[in-house]
């Protein structure tokens, strides 16, 4: 039973706008953390973006403002004023967390040194969630949600498996914020690692996240390909299957390309259709050396069903297979139905709306909305009256190591989760990611495989191996989604295997799984066999769907799943199909929040001994970071309610704000991202254009005027930018306030730079693959600038270590579990 506010004695102080630090602040108040929202006189800037009641914008109405401030007591300062920043000062003083999101010129300009904040209060962790970073050249650049996307390397992904034409369909991004959203929980994970530190050395710290930075964590696949197989390194054009998959009554992201038994399953779902039996099929490589003869047969095929016949068909033959879902649609899903995933909330005076409700599920640890968002300075009064009490996460328990450590002086300590034991049986992408944050902060990790049935990721070194040769070991992904663990294997289709990985899982205080709804229950090694086994054990299990409800049985990865959302119905080119997204996304975002919930239930269990099951829905959890299109749909009076079926894609334009777009520039493939904000960001690109006489055309001078004549808008941009470099027109709106930026990939991030300086990128020495770059955890810890990241393990590396050393089997016993196949 869900019934502790794990986090009900944490104080969080967010003094944050819009969407990243407020999503941040969100995922501690809905645990029970007291957070107070701190605005400006005039109100965060998301109480204006609605939607609205009846379309009438109201500061107090807004469906946005409401959905990310649930939970939350307000207060309104003036930061400016010296008794406004002394107020939050104070705030600060009685917190555990402080939410920053100024760039270092704006805190200094109104005298606020976050660092300075920690060594005042040495309990302080203070968290600052910004575009891009505290430290570089592009400290206090302007940044939207766009710019940071495409710098990031993810827009040149995106769409995935699409392009055929990159010069007519520029690099995208998404329909809503999402790499705001997603910066916001990078932000709120790396403050509970903060936080663990602080229980563990007895101090804060200043915790730095950078919105490129945690958005380029989503293209470590591509990252590692840089690393270890440059030679694999593409263009953008599509080069493999497409997902996106149209049918009668619209679209499903369909991809069974990947596995051979995936392949002959759609053979049969097709009715073993003669044009497929060719044997050059039988094998991925095959598959992919004649793309242009399968695809077209299977879409031809697929357009006699629809959706949910295409759903429920590859559900009963296992194949990943999800359907394209609008609002409405998400809103009758069985699936969201039976797990009670929307819930109705109190939008104050827009009245009950409803939205999406908690991203993970746990057994124990309670998720709910108490209150609805406060109005504007409601609760300065009591607030204020509080302040500079003791923070509420003093327990006083001693910290394992004496205060002053760490970035105080002496040695420097970089182990928060020493102690900490992870059993991981994940495999693929989100598991081993959400492990690897574990790992980089001092768990013992024990990644266990088989060689029987390899690891997808390791296998790729026996098709594409590093340097040309291949072997099991000769994986670059696998190294670089890795590091950190130790590595055993058994075979856990016999039973002894199963009863080994049993007595391995009492002696480990977290074990975390992905295989397909029902599979860990069937091997025995279930949350309820666990807990009879150790009764303090945290269990993650992740999956498509869910391990509940009608259609937890469906079988999928990160991006198919990803149709399910809301997501794709918002992003793809104006008239265009739903876009499928690039970094194989949502895994890695997948792995960061388990990584936040797997430190929540360590909370929890420290706080009442209790350990317990986190249930993650991929599709729950991207949905909780897609509220706009439910939203809109929930805001709609009946006499719109057709709206809502409308397909809502518009390339990279803004709903709101114009322009907004990626514009040509000089080379080949080469491209500018820029938003405006404002009427005064207008006038600021027209100047940095020359201003040219079209752009001071009276229709312009409106933000609602722009976006009616957004075709001629872009154009003329395009005239600037296509004759000069996206680097070169960056800086010169950058140096005007207009948030722009070039739209990179992985080589020009690597050529910049600064992901190596701030230590995102570190370089590992493997055993057989010698010393490879990889990307790390993004964000800087002040009191951790270095993690010591290890290579990832030889497959079975560690199997005397850990079943010899942990389990007490002798050399003889463990030369003959191995020989009969039961670790191997």
């Amino acid at each position: 039973m869900a019934d502790s506010p794990t986090l009900s004695d944490l104080r969080v102080i967010e003094c944050a706008e819009g969407v990243a630090g407020p999503y941040c602040g969100k995922l501690f108040a809905d645990l029970g953390a007291d957070t107070i929202k701190v605005e400006p006189p005039r109100g965060d800037r998301s109480r204006l973006e609605g939607p609205f009641p009846d379309g009438e914008p109201h500061p107090e109405r807004g469906g946005l403002f409401h959905y990310l401030n649930a939970n939350k007591r307000g207060v309104a300062l003036d930061l400016e004023a010296a008794d406004g920043l002394e107020a939050l000062e104070r705030l600060a003083a009685g917190a555990d967390v402080l939410i920053l999101d100024r760039s270092p010129s704006q805190l200094a300009a109104i005298g606020l040194d976050p660092e300075a904040l920690t060594r005042e209060h040495e309990r302080l962790v203070v968290v600052s969630a910004t575009p891009f970073g505290l430290g570089g050249p592009r400290r206090d650049w302007a940044g939207s949600a766009h710019v940071v996307y495409q710098m990031s390397g993810m827009g040149r992904e995106t769409p995935s498996t699409y392009v055929t034409d990159p010069e007519a369909e520029p690099p995208l991004s998404p329909g809503n914020p999402q790499a705001d959203y997603l910066t916001g929980l990078t932000a709120a994970a790396a403050a509970m690692v903060a936080l663990a530190w602080r229980d563990a050395y007895g101090r804060g710290q200043l915790v730095d996240v950078s919105g490129v930075e945690a958005n380029t964590n989503h293209v470590r696949m591509t990252w590692n390909m840089l690393a270890h197989n440059p030679e694999l390194l593409g263009g953008r054009e599509k080069a493999s299957f497409g997902m996106v998959v149209p049918c009668a009554d619209g679209w499903v992201f369909l991809s069974p390309w990947g596995l051979d038994h995936w392949w002959l399953s759609l053979r049969r779902m097709m009715g073993e259709p003669e044009w497929a039996q060719d044997e050059a099929y039988l094998t991925g490589a095959g598959r992919n050396e004649h793309v242009a003869d399968i695809e077209p047969h299977v879409r031809e095929w697929a357009l006699a069903y629809t959706r949910d016949e295409l759903y429920r068909m590859s559900i009963a033959h296992k194949i990943p297979c999800f359907p394209v879902y609008s609002p409405a649609e998400m809103r009758a899903s069985p699936q969201f139905g039976a797990r009670g995933f929307f819930v109705e909330a109190d939008h104050g005076e827009a009245g009950r709306r409803v939205q999406p409700g908690a991203p993970v599920r746990y057994s124990v640890t309670r998720w709910g909305l108490d209150r609805p968002a406060p109005r504007l300075g409601e609760h300065r009064a009591e607030a204020l009256a509080e302040a500079g009490a003791a923070p509420r996460g003093e327990r006083g328990a001693p910290p394992r190591a004496a205060a002053g450590g760490g970035a105080g002086g002496g040695e420097a300590r970089d182990r928060p989760l020493e102690g900490v034991r992870v059993l991981d049986f994940g495999w693929i992408l989100s598991v081993p990611h959400a492990t690897a944050w574990l790992g980089a902060f001092g768990a013992d990790v024990i990644r266990v495989e088989s060689e029987a049935r390899l690891d997808l990721i390791r296998a790729q070194g026996m098709t594409r191996g590093v340097d040309g040769a291949l072997g099991l070991d000769r994986s670059g992904a696998f190294n670089g989604l890795n590091y950190g663990k130790l590595g055993v294997t058994l075979n856990l289709g016999d039973p002894r295997g199963r009863e080994l990985a049993l007595r391995l899982a009492a002696r480990c205080d977290i074990v975390t799984e992905n295989f397909s709804s029902g599979v860990i229950e069937r091997l025995g090694l279930g949350y309820e066999a666990l807990r009879e086994a150790r009764p303090d054990a945290i269990m993650l299990s992740g999956s498509p769907l869910g391990q509940t409800g009608p259609e937890a049985a469906a079988t999928g990865w990160g991006p198919t799943t990803l149709a399910y959302t809301g997501l794709p119905w918002i992003t793809g080119y104006r008239g265009g199909p739903p876009a499928a997204y690039g970094g194989a996304y949502p895994d890695f975002m997948i792995g960061v929040q388990m990584a936040f919930s797997m430190l929540v239930a360590l909370r929890e269990r420290a706080r009442s001994g209790r350990g317990q099951h986190i249930d993650l829905s991929m599709a729950e959890a991207v949905a909780a970071m897609t509220p706009e299109p439910l939203l809109a749909h929930e805001y709609l009076d009946a006499s719109r309610a057709g709206e809502a079926a409308r397909e809502p894609r518009d390339g990279n334009r803004h709903p709101l704000h114009a322009p907004q777009g990626v514009y040509r520039a000089a080379g080949d493939d080469r491209w500018l991202a820029l938003t405006v904000e404002s009427d005064g960001q207008w006038a600021a690109l027209a100047e940095a254009m020359g201003r040219p006489a079209w752009a001071l055309d009276a229709r312009y001078a409106s933000a609602a005027g722009r976006r009616a004549h957004h075709d001629a808008v872009d154009a003329g941009i395009e005239a600037w930018t296509r004759g000069r470099e996206a680097e070169a027109c960056a800086a010169l709106l950058q140096a005007r306030g207009v948030p722009a930026g070039p739209s990179w990939g992985v080589r020009d991030l690597a050529a910049d730079g600064e992901l190596r300086d701030r230590g995102y990128l570190a370089t590992v020495d493997h055993a057989v693959l010698g010393p490879r770059e990889i990307a790390g955890v993004p964000g800087r810890f002040a009191a951790m600038p270095g993690r010591g990241y290890r290579p990832s393990p030889l497959i079975g590396e560690h199997n005397r270590e850990v079943f010899g050393g942990l389990l007490g089997l002798s050399d003889a016993e463990l030369a003959a579990l191995r020989a009969e196949g039961v670790i191997g």
